[in-house]
């Protein structure tokens, strides 16, 4: 079961209610965190997708990326970076190279390039 959490706050950052969601799949939670993330944005009870700016960085004409919903807790300290790309990979390391390769996430931001492991 995958789970997420809606919070809602008022004007003040205090919190009024919060939402507990839980889905059988991956593909349902993705569809059911991006549908209400929306709507509570559009009615100003949330920020809005990459904070207001368009799809596009217009310094480069990338397209932005979202973090997925199951990777949002590893990765908040991510949440207001500047990423055009967020993927899982396979990694082989340096100590081992003919070893079986590591479970990894390779993130491609504006200023950096990062892979981290997922062990």
């Amino acid at each position: 079961i995958f789970s997420f959490v809606v919070v809602g706050v008022n004007e003040k950052g205090d919190e009024r209610e919060a939402w507990r969601f839980r889905c059988p799949s991956m593909d349902l939670l993705h569809e059911w965190y991006f549908t209400i993330r929306h709507a509570l944005a559009a009615g100003g009870e949330m920020e809005p997708f990459h904070y207001g700016l368009p799809l596009k960085d217009p310094r480069t004409d990338l397209q932005f990326a979202f973090i997925p919903p199951a990777y949002l807790f590893r990765f908040a300290l991510l949440d207001r970076a500047i990423i055009y790309n967020f993927q899982g990979v396979k990694m082989h390391t340096s100590a081992d190279p003919a070893g079986e390769p590591e479970d990894a996430v390779l993130v491609i931001g504006d200023r950096s390039l990062y892979i981290f492991r997922l062990t």
